[in-house]
């Protein structure tokens, strides 16, 4: 055995550029048939991939991992118009609806500012309320970090939360005092800097109707004026964030709310462009929304018609969080080119069975010489044809590896997917293994040896 071992590694290292062929093809075998079992499973039989609470299916969009996005938020300013029709289609739809607990590092407030509000009472106090259950992110020590500098001055975290006018009538939230945002709320000029925020009702303590607090982005400072106190244990019954996705109601009572914007106007320089892209990027991650009544076909069909509003602007295409569809790229095409992609793809899979097919038979006539080679120097027959078998295995599973690092979902998938595929590897390696063997039949050697 630990001559097999040594004869295995130096044959790897000695002939490893001649296996880059079956590893390239077997790539795209482990590829083609990887995205078909995902596509026959579908939405159908997957129910990680939406959420079904209070007599509603939630269904988190996520960007397509399969194609990077068509548009670079920082360097391609002109796709501002093209995020911006695709929200203009996405608002019009009741299907979609848009709620969003910020990170740390999208928006925060100025020590000073709050300190002027709180006065003697701790808002460190204060704001380790508001992570329990009303952010998704916890700390050991109940208080969040402020470490945090913008241009010098001293930020807090606070919790705050993104929302628009479909999500605030789904959710039934409503003010106690001063008013909910209007469809003006939803417009931010960015010369004035000026937002509408409505606060949690825990804050109606500090704050007053037309009170003012600045707001920190990573590239813009805005000017929040209060509109409004949230009633108290106003919720969002279902969070709709890719962190918080079917987990427990999302507590508003400690929170900062804004609008989300549907429309950025005063753009004027490169700044402008790149605060108005990051936010419409931001704003096109939203989610579905169904009666829980409706069958799954028609979420299916609610997806992929959905999916062409981003597609119709050449935007990128969009995947419900969880979902498993292989061949995302074929999400929002008409029936026609998908029949005809399908039919491209099955000649490509045949193709790629016939060249595995040839390659194998080259393979395996190389390696009967060699083989012979190594009998006649004196090494026993079954330990090198042992480690001809490993080499097999290593090119098979090597390939099966690089098509996962291709795909970085498939290891994410359901364990059933994980399983089909080992056991399609497993099965090939058998199946080389035994065309191998075959191949190098004592006839075979004997001839092998004969003519030597």
């Amino acid at each position: 055995m630990k001559q097999a071992l040594y004869d295995i590694i130096y044959y790897i290292r000695r002939d490893i550029s001649k296996y880059l062929l079956l590893i390239l093809q077997y790539i795209l075998f482990f590829t083609l048939i990887g995205n078909t079992v995902l596509y026959i499973d579908g939405l159908e039989k997957n129910d990680q991939m939406y959420c079904k609470k209070n007599g509603y299916v939630y269904i988190k969009l996520v960007q397509n991992s399969f194609n990077s996005s068509f548009i670079d938020i920082w360097d391609i300013p002109m796709s501002i118009e093209k995020m911006q029709l695709t929200l203009e289609k996405l608002n019009n739809d009741k299907r979609f609806i848009f709620s969003s607990l910020l990170h740390d590092q999208e928006i925060k407030a100025f020590v000073n500012e709050v300190n002027r509000y709180f006065g003697e009472d701790s808002y460190d106090d204060f704001l380790a309320h508001s992570y329990y259950p009303g952010y998704y992110k916890e700390y050991p020590s109940n208080k969040p970090s402020n470490e945090q500098y913008w241009n010098n001055e001293q930020t807090i975290n606070m919790s705050m939360c993104k929302i628009d006018s479909d999500s605030i009538q789904h959710y039934g939230l409503s003010v106690s005092e001063g008013e909910i945002f209007s469809d003006n709320d939803y417009v931010f000029d960015i010369g004035s800097g000026e937002v509408s925020i409505l606060l949690g009702a825990a804050y109606q303590e500090y704050f007053d109707i037309g009170d003012t607090i600045h707001l920190a982005t990573p590239i813009k400072i805005m000017t929040a004026t209060v509109k409004g106190f949230l009633k108290p244990n106003s919720r969002i019954e279902n969070d709709t964030t890719y962190e918080n996705m079917g987990e427990a109601p999302v507590i508003l009572d400690y929170s900062i709310i804004m609008p989300c914007f549907k429309n950025i106007i005063g753009i004027e320089n490169n700044e402008d462009k790149k605060f108005a892209s990051l936010e419409y990027n931001n704003n096109l991650y939203g989610t579905l929304i169904f009666d829980s009544k409706v069958s799954k076909s028609i979420i299916k069909d609610s997806i992929k018609e959905i999916n062409d509003y981003y597609l119709e602007q050449g935007i990128f295409t969009m995947t419900p969080l969880n979902g498993n569809n292989g061949f995302l790229y074929l999400q929002g095409e008409e029936s026609v080119s998908i029949e005809l992609l399908a039919l491209l793809l099955f000649c490509l899979f045949i193709y790629n069975i016939l060249a595995i097919h040839y390659s194998l038979n080259y393979f395996i006539k190389k390696q009967r010489h060699a083989i012979a080679i190594q009998i006649l120097n004196g090494k026993k027959q079954k330990h090198v044809i042992l480690s001809w078998c490993f080499i097999i295995a290593f090119i098979i599973m090597t390939s099966l590896i690089l098509a996962y690092l291709y795909d970085g979902t498939w290891i994410l998938q359901k364990i059933s997917f994980n399983i089909i595929m080992l056991l399609i590897s497993a099965l090939l390696i058998l199946l080389n293994i035994f065309f191998f063997i075959k191949g190098i039949s004592k006839k075979t050697m004997h001839e092998m040896l004969w003519r030597h």
